[in-house]
């Protein structure tokens, strides 16, 4: 891809700079360094009054040196119908892109900062975004915060002229700031970065700037957004009369109050969103609760019930071995075993014979009626017929063996007790008789 003279100096010059930044823990790393390089080179070719320069700086407590990487220049501005040049510096720290670079307004000469300014830090001119505070590195890119900046620059100048012979201030910074307007002071070569006044690991404490006001009307032409290497261009301001101290504290008052309202949405905000999912989260931690506590509720009458059952188990099992015991080698009758039982268990068995064969019954009715062998209509009649004396049986046989276990006085026959462990719970009061089997009228 073909560049014009200055892109194509421009992107050499970066190259130059990454190439100075060491490569080590704690510092820049390859990866990094390569992303410095795709981010910046793209907006280098769209922006090309930011110049790359890698420089090193003292440690906030003054006992390392750090090298870093950084973009000086000017950023384009239009206000009122003139271009104006910002002089900014961004340096990107080695945590980038995972952390925002930092973002400066660095005036030289006669500018001063405005110390009124909602998205500037007024004594070491850092800049505050909603981009920088929202800053991902997957999503965000340099051009956009550009774009975005110049935006807010152009709706707000940070920066403001003085006279060339500065007086006493009577009225503080906010009438410099409300008089003054954007300074083209930018056909000079790039200004050095300035280091800003205690923010992060790698500031350096800067000298405090004595504000001026100005006395005398300056009237300049507006200045080309291109640097040039000829005569400086004129700088402008505005003639401002002095407002009593009363009044002009008053009004930095509301100034201040307005701009704390202004960022306090970015501040409150992640807050905000932060209380609201754990708040949902607690809620959905309820309901889980909620339905674990039925869970274990099931589980123990679970368990509860086969505790019971093993229980029932060891308690028939002397009564099964000593059976086992006595006819072992005996060729067992069922209807011999079925004579030697009380009448209680004998209607038990009877019952559950004839339950089972309802049950085959059922099924045979089934494929009777698949195979087209009888009609629907005694399909549902011998099925409803059916249905009712299985229901009769079932019910005789739960209360027989509600009597039986009521009997407490002799231990239960091993065939009795066999069948109370093939059957379920006894319900307490059960019609007392049954109904015959009625048998179904197959088609020849």
């Amino acid at each position: 891809m073909s560049y014009d003279a200055h892109t194509a100096q421009t992107l050499r010059q970066l190259d130059e700079q990454l190439g100075l930044l060491p490569i080590r823990h704690g510092a820049y790393n390859q990866v990094g360094k390569d992303r410095i390089r795709k981010d910046v080179g793209d907006l280098l070719r769209s922006c090309k009054s930011l110049l790359p320069k890698t420089d090193h700086f003292k440690s906030q407590d003054g006992s390392t040196m750090i090298t870093l990487f950084y973009l000086h220049g000017t950023l384009p501005i239009s206000y009122r119908g003139a271009t104006y040049n910002i002089p900014v510096t961004i340096y990107f720290d080695p945590p980038y892109p995972d952390s925002p670079p930092r973002c400066f307004v660095t005036p030289k000469g006669n500018m001063k900062l405005s110390e009124t300014h909602q998205n500037l830090d007024g004594r070491s001119g850092m800049v505050y975004l909603p981009y920088l505070s929202q800053w991902t590195a997957r999503s965000s890119s340099l051009p956009e915060l550009i774009t975005y900046m110049s935006s807010v620059f152009e709706a707000s100048p940070p920066v403001y002229s003085t006279a060339s012979t500065p007086q006493p201030q009577q009225a503080g910074g906010l009438v410099g700031a409300i008089g003054g307007v954007i300074g083209g002071f930018f056909d000079k070569p790039a200004p050095q970065p300035a280091r800003p006044q205690g923010y992060g690991q790698y500031a350096t404490p800067a000298q405090p700037v004595r504000p001026v006001q100005p006395t005398t009307p300056v009237v300049a032409r507006p200045v080309s957004s291109q640097p040039s290497a000829s005569t400086p261009s004129p700088v402008v301001a505005a003639h401002v009369t002095a407002t009593p101290v009363g009044h002009s504290k008053h009004a930095l008052t509301q100034q201040i109050e307005q701009a704390l309202k202004d960022r306090w949405r970015f501040v409150i905000d992640p807050v905000v969103e932060d209380a609201n999912r754990e708040l949902e989260r607690r809620r959905e931690l309820r309901a889980q609760v909620k339905s674990v506590d039925e869970l274990m509720e099931s589980v123990k009458a679970e368990d509860a019930q086969c505790r019971k059952q093993v229980e029932e188990l060891k308690r028939m099992q002397p009564g099964l071995q000593d059976f086992i015991k006595a006819h072992e080698g005996e060729e067992v009758s069922p209807e011999d075993l079925r004579d030697k039982l009380d009448a209680e268990s004998r209607q038990v068995l009877d019952m559950t014979a004839e339950e089972l064969a309802l049950d085959e019954y059922l099924g045979a009715l089934d494929e009777l009626l698949a195979s087209q062998k009888i009609t629907i209509d005694d399909f549902m009649r011998e099925t409803r017929q059916a249905s009712r004396n299985r229901f009769m049986c079932q019910a005789l046989r739960k209360k027989s063996e509600s009597i039986l276990q009521g009997q407490a006085v002799m231990p239960q026959p091993p065939a009795v007790a066999a069948v109370h462990a093939a059957t379920g719970p006894v319900p307490t009061s059960y019609p007392a008789a049954g109904m015959p089997v009625a048998r179904a009228r197959v088609p020849a």
